[in-house]
Order: C-alpha cells, then structure tokens, then sequence
C-alpha cells in the first residue's frame, strides 16, 4: 500500500497528555502526531452499553480530542 501521508494518533492517554518518553520517542521516529486521545471511563460505559461514541456528549473531552484530529484530516 502506497500512502501520501502516514501519522500517529495515541488512544486512552491519561489526561490526555503524553510523558515526556513518549514525546521524545514520537520525536525520535519522526512520526507526525496527529492527535491524543484522553482516556475516559464514559467510553467504556458507552462501549458496555452499546451506545456509539458519537453520541458522547458535545463537552465530551474524547469527542473534542477526535473532532481535532478530524479537523487535521483534511477531510
């Protein structure tokens, strides 16, 4: 598979924030981060229940995280 663009996107980040290890190593491989995703014990509710993410509440700080990364889609 040939792609014009390859980046990296970290799922279920504590606070939503990276140690530094994991920004020096991102840095290191020279990956294009494009977004970090906070974890959220509401998503797991959601996934319990069946209920899709995108119905996660508009303050939801998962749903802003995704609509960021969305927003450098270029989609």
């Amino acid at each position: 598979m040939k792609t014009e663009r390859v980046a990296l996107i970290v799922n279920r980040a504590p606070n939503g924030e990276l140690n530094e290890g994991t920004r020096e190593e991102i840095e290191k491989q020279g990956l294009e981060l494009l977004g970090v995703v906070p974890h959220d014990n509401l998503v797991y509710q959601y996934d319990c229940d069946g209920r899709p993410t995108v119905t996660l509440p508009v303050d939801s700080p998962v749903r802003k995280a995704l609509q960021g990364i969305v927003d450098k889609l270029w989609l």
